[in-house]
């Protein structure tokens, strides 16, 4: 149930919440009230299932292969979502000295978010196939972009990259132990 109110958690605060939402709990942090209804979750569960040590024991013994697939759910919304706003918000701060104004140089629409995505969802089925070796595989083809760039460019890009890397990894790895 855990996992099930964290997945609807990350669905509606990150695929079907508005901007506005997460802009308001960036610019007043801490006194933000939207920043406290993410902690409502586990106090509902808590409140609902009141679980003791041995509950959890036996609905580990029955439910444990049916959770599998709900970690892997919730790791793939993770590498997504909340992950692609943390990697904005850390690199926002280079964001504006890598911008070309030349409009024939100017990239493609939300093409960095798409690879973002597409990066992060191969590392984390790589990780959960146990195959590290086709990691290095990414590695690889993003490095000729690193050098492809002006140097501010290229160092926002592989900033944004490694973020995005260790991001994945460790989701992976993390869904691992559940699986």
């Amino acid at each position: 149930m855990l996992i099930r109110l964290i997945i609807a958690h990350l669905l509606t605060d990150f695929v079907f919440q508005s901007d506005s939402w997460v802009n308001q709990r960036f610019k007043n942090g801490w006194h933000s009230k939207h920043l406290y209804l993410h902690g409502i979750l586990l106090v509902i569960w808590i409140l609902i299932v009141n679980p003791k040590s041995e509950d959890i024991d036996v609905l580990e013994q029955i439910f444990l292969p049916g959770i599998k697939i709900w970690v892997i759910i919730a790791a793939y919304l993770i590498i997504l979502w909340p992950s692609s706003k943390l990697i904005s918000k850390i690199t926002e701060k280079w964001r504006e000295d890598t911008e070309n104004k030349d409009p024939k140089d100017k990239s493609l629409e939300k093409a960095g978010r798409w690879i973002g995505w597409l990066e992060r969802f191969l590392i984390l089925t790589f990780v959960l196939l146990k195959q590290y070796e086709a990691i290095g595989l990414l590695v690889a083809a993003k490095s000729i972009f690193r050098f492809s760039e002006t140097r501010k460019v290229g160092e926002y890009v592989l900033i944004g990259t490694l973020l995005s890397f260790v991001i994945a990894i460790l989701i992976g790895l993390i869904a691992s132990l559940f699986l």
